[in-house]
């Protein structure tokens, strides 16, 4: 506590985020670390943290790993991206060499492990708060703003100009904002190499400082962000006709780089009024709302707009979710799957359903709110756990739906096994149906996993076959058991030739391998007979039975 109060002034000024699960530990460091810094605000999960964080400049995030809703790293991932330059500390109770190594990825400034000595805590502490004065000691002998230093642009450094970006969002009680993004600025790079990408973006900034906008500051940001501030009275339709003289400045003006060759590149711009860093966040999400229909142009951000209305719901659902596993209100429905030729239901889907409202809501509805806040690993563990609860008894195989974040997180395996264990079930009697969203197999990790999961006996499907990802050398990837046709085929299968031709082929291909095909979406006896028709094993939709929380007693 010593060395604390000895370093008392270098933590005066500081704000920290403190992300931890555990009541009992976090009072306690709060009570003593709360009169050091200057703010500590605490959050019980990941997902909490880092909504906290996007509405708050902070100068040192703290967390745990292992937490409800979303774990300590995935936050830390999240707020690198908002932030690269973010100072975190990560406090775990895992001795995990993995751990350790993606603490080490994402470049975290200090990892300790419980239970923690103080001492360890407060020397990082120490560290951490110097060198932040360092910076901010170097911003108050230099001017960063760009616009009032042409040499600086010549060798500008992002941590500078961000840093000078957050201290007048700390400052400033209002800002217009004009935020321009580089359009596809990726290809660049992967194109010409990143010392090109680098060399256009000094130049970018050169040309923003030759057109000199009256009352206008010019920073840069993270990757390929410019701000354009003005402090102020502009008003929108002012930022309105520098966004529009922006844009053609840079549609007429090519980049050129070493004199060899010129780059053409276009922009999009958000514009914003506010203050702190909502000003920001809001800006980032009028060019997200544009680029959802078009590029080299501007969008003012709009609170009512399609984009922020879907936004707003999602904030909905990331709340209900995170409600409904707290209160384990993710349930299990089962829909019932007919083998074509013997007329008799052989297996189920299980499908998840949120209790919300006293109805039980379908993902159609929240199921981007989990993408979106990665609890998508969460849902499935509890979808594999009552459904094998549901099944144990009986003879039926099911299947039950896995996403690519599932992979990423490497723990399927163990659980499935963990379950089928404890319920005494067969892994062969478990499918998994593989989402679109897992778009490649190229990476290693998650072939690998798939080799190991048919090795153990598990079933592997191919759900929405026919949608954007889907293509025929998955089959030759992994070879699965079951392909699912996309069910918008054969919604439209009575009427559209286009659709009977691409069922038909499908299925065709798949029985000369071997596999397996599934039709969803059958939703009466015309569409059951056309799909006979063409050869396919298995029915699916609200003709054969809608999704229940029971299932058919076996015959």
């Amino acid at each position: 506590m010593s060395v604390l109060l000895e370093n008392k002034e270098l933590f005066a000024g500081l704000s920290v985020l403190y992300v931890e699960d555990d009541d009992i530990l976090a009072q306690s460091t709060i009570k003593l670390l709360g009169n050091i810094f200057k703010t500590i605000d605490r959050c019980s999960d990941g997902q909490e943290g880092l909504i906290k964080y996007t509405t708050k400049l902070y100068d040192i995030v703290i967390t745990d790993i292992n937490m409800p809703i979303m774990n300590g790293l995935i936050m830390a991932q999240e707020i690198r991206y908002i932030n690269p330059n973010q100072a975190i500390i990560v406090i775990s109770a895992h001795d995990d060499n993995k751990y350790f190594l993606e603490a080490i990825k994402l470049g975290i400034d200090g990892f300790i492990i419980k239970p923690f000595v103080i001492q360890d805590v407060i020397s990082i502490l120490v560290k951490l708060a110097k060198n932040i004065g360092n910076i901010k000691e170097l911003e108050s002998y230099k001017n960063i703003d760009i616009s009032a230093n042409n040499d600086f642009l010549e060798e500008y450094s992002d941590a500078k100009t961000c840093m000078a970006f957050k201290k007048l969002l700390k400052t400033k009680e209002k800002l217009t904002l004009v935020l321009l993004n580089i359009d596809n600025f990726s290809n660049i790079n992967d194109a010409y190499g990143n010392e090109i990408g680098d060399e256009v973006l000094r130049e970018i900034a050169k040309k923003l400082q030759m057109l000199s906008f009256s009352d206008i500051d010019l920073y840069k940001l993270e990757s390929d962000e410019y701000a354009l501030v003005n402090t102020s009275s502009l008003d929108i339709g002012d930022a309105q006709e520098i966004a529009e003289l922006i844009i053609s400045f840079f549609n007429e003006s090519p980049i050129a780089v070493d004199d060899d060759f010129d780059i053409e590149l276009s922009v999009s711009i958000g514009i914003s009024t506010g203050s702190s860093i909502k000003v920001l966040n809001e800006a980032r999400s009028a060019i997200k709302d544009l680029r959802m229909h078009t590029k080299g142009t501007y969008k003012v951000y709009d609170s009512n707009s399609k984009y922020m209305t879907t936004r707003q719901e999602n904030v909905y659902w990331v709340n209900t979710i995170r409600e409904s596993i707290v209160n384990e209100n993710i349930v299990a429905f089962f829909q019932p799957i007919v083998n074509n030729h013997t007329k008799k239901i052989e297996k189920y889907e299980c499908l998840a359903r949120v209790y919300d409202d006293d109805n039980y809501v379908s993902p159609y509805h929240f199921m981007d709110a989990a993408k979106e806040t990665r609890v998508l690993p969460v849902m499935t563990r509890s979808m594999i756990k009552q459904s094998c609860k549901m099944f144990a008894k009986t003879n039926y195989e099911f299947s039950i739906n896995i996403t690519n974040d599932d992979f990423h997180m490497e723990y399927l395996e163990n659980y499935l096994l963990r379950q089928t264990k404890m319920y005494d079930i067969e892994p062969c009697r478990i499918v998994l149906e593989l989402l679109e969203d897992i778009a490649t197999l190229q990476k290693g990790s998650i072939l690998k996993q798939l080799i190991s999961l048919r090795e153990k006996g598990f079933k592997l499907a191919i759900d929405d076959f026919g949608s954007e990802s889907s293509n025929f050398s998955r089959f030759l990837e992994f070879h699965p058991d079951y392909v699912k046709i996309d069910g918008a085929f054969v919604k439209n299968i009575l009427h559209d030739e286009k659709s009977q031709v691409i069922t038909a082929g499908i299925t065709s291909i798949a029985h000369q391998l071997g596999i397996k095909v599934i039709a969803e979406f059958i939703h009466n006896k015309e569409v059951q007979e056309k799909i006979e028709s063409l050869g396919i094993d298995y029915s699916q939709g609200y003709f054969h039975g809608a999704p229940s929380r029971e299932i058919e007693p076996e015959l």
